[in-house]
């Protein structure tokens, strides 16, 4: 068996600080995740319930959201950043705190709001919550099962999916009550959909030190990512900005036609095929079906 105090050496080592998870916990496994599930499903359920398929999130989604963001930034981190020391540690606290806000800071002001990291503490303590569960959970336990568990992933990405429906719900609601036209209101949707995107391709991309590459390099990288961008970014955010667009109501007539709940629907189904929940969903079904020939 190991050691406990050498695996609470090594987790501090690769991680900062990330104590191992408690040995009398294991046999104890399936019923926690068990228990996680009951919970996750209820809270996910409550807040659809409370808040529907409109343009507002909650804390829960939200934070599911956040946590996320954090665990794909970790992942694409290079590799020789792996090891922590405290300094690393906060230039990436302080690189994911931009990533989270920056996108929507810049939106609010183009709307001409206040931003929400100014409009009060809950929104930055829920992003060190989200933080802290990404990096500190004893035994690493999230951040390893938002990676390779594929339960989880496919109920991260159903939570994600609303999330993202709604954030682009509100851009265009917001939009169409100040009066702005259709092109700016996609560019609004734009960046709430993928402005968190361009940023953390942006801070790896110097943290790659990619400028330390050839000319060449960088010309073909960069043809490569727009046009990836432009097909698998750009255009599906015009449609859903041009579809909310046509059949939302008026800003004085805050009545939903039934049309415009179906959009919705299907909007909801977009971002949550989007998220690749459908493809991990088929995984699961097949490797349960391989499971059953086996025996």
């Amino acid at each position: 068996m190991t050691n406990p105090k050498s695996r609470l050496k090594r987790k501090k080592s690769q991680h900062f600080y990330n104590p191992a998870t408690p040995l009398w916990l294991e046999p104890h496994y399936e019923d926690l995740w068990a228990l996680f599930f009951v919970c996750f499903t209820g809270m996910v359920v409550h807040d659809a319930v409370v808040n529907g398929i409109g343009s507002a999130n909650g804390r829960f989604v939200s934070l599911v959201d956040t946590v996320d963001g954090i665990c794909g930034y970790r992942t694409m981190l290079p590799k020789q950043s792996k090891r922590m020391t405290l300094l690393r540690f906060i230039w990436i606290a302080s690189t994911a705190l931009l990533m989270k806000f920056a996108s929507g800071t810049l939106v609010s002001v183009l709307l001409g709001e206040v931003p929400v990291i100014l409009k009060g503490w809950r929104h930055i303590a829920f992003f060190f919550l989200g933080f802290c569960i990404s990096w500190l959970f004893p035994g690493d336990v999230v951040y390893t099962n938002m990676r390779r568990s594929d339960a989880v992933k496919f109920m991260v990405a159903l939570t994600c999916g609303l999330y993202k429906l709604r954030k682009s719900l509100f851009a265009v609601e917001t939009c169409i009550h100040i009066g702005f036209e259709l092109v700016y209101t996609s560019f609004i949707v734009l960046l709430v959909l993928d402005g968190s995107t361009l940023v953390t391709t942006s801070v790896l991309w110097f943290e790659a030190q990619l400028l330390s590459l050839s000319m060449v390099n960088f010309s073909q990288q960069l043809k490569q990512g727009l046009s990836h961008f432009f097909v698998h970014k750009m255009l599906p955010d015009i449609t859903v900005a041009t579809m909310i667009w046509i059949t939302s109501p008026p800003p004085r007539l805050d009545v939903e036609t039934p049309f415009a709940i179906e959009v919705r629907v299907t909007l909801l189904m977009y971002f949550i095929w989007r998220q690749n929940s459908f493809l991990i969903l088929a995984k699961i079904h097949n490797r349960s079906t391989i499971k059953v020939k086996s025996e």
